[in-house]
């Protein structure tokens, strides 16, 4: 492997590279590969897929047994999280893929978290300032793509936590944080 990541043993097994017929033996292997991805994203820091691209990655392919999940089964896989919430698409077309290695309410909690110790309840914060400002430095949510903290945001607008500040075109400009 060129990445230096610890790939667990059963990445060397032929049979784990195709998608199984037994629902037993799927549901096991779908359990892997969701701790497989969610491990290897996490420590590579990774959110974002392009499943075309993917499939010849060294997450989804084994060059030394000469296996790879084709793309059906790399979608199945990605269904499967989407299922469990551990990954969204990024459309309908189903070609971009994001990984949560934390959920979208974990990514919630440690914003809220910022939002409560910074004394930052009530106030508005730019979209960019949250990742990339002087305040924030340091923060764990700092390492989110701009799509995955619109999302986390969304999320927390819904729960009524945050309320996102939309500019005439529709793309965001910042975000008030509520009490939740």
């Amino acid at each position: 492997m060129e990445s230096g990541f610890q790939f667990p043993d059963y990445f060397n097994w032929p049979c784990f590279f195709t998608i199984q017929p037994n629902l037993t033996t799927r549901k096991r292997q779908m359990e892997q590969w969701n701790d497989l991805i969610a491990s290897y994203s996490k420590e590579k820091k990774i959110f974002k897929f392009n499943i075309d691209d993917s499939v010849d990655s060294e997450l989804f392919s084994n060059p030394s047994i000469k296996r790879k999940l084709g793309k059906d089964g790399l979608i199945q896989v990605v269904d499967e999280l989407v299922n469990q919430g551990r990954a969204e698409y990024e459309s309908d077309a189903k070609s971009v893929f994001f990984v949560y290695w934390k959920s979208v309410d974990e990514w919630s909690d440690i914003i809220l978290r910022w939002v409560r110790t910074a004394g930052r309840v009530g106030s508005v914060e730019t979209i960019n300032g949250l990742l990339e400002g002087e305040e924030t430095e340091g923060e764990a949510f700092t390492i989110l793509p701009y799509e995955i903290i619109i999302r986390v945001l969304l999320c927390m607008e819904r729960k009524g936590k945050a309320e996102l500040i939309r500019k005439t075109d529709g793309s965001y400009r910042g975000v008030k944080f509520f009490e939740g």
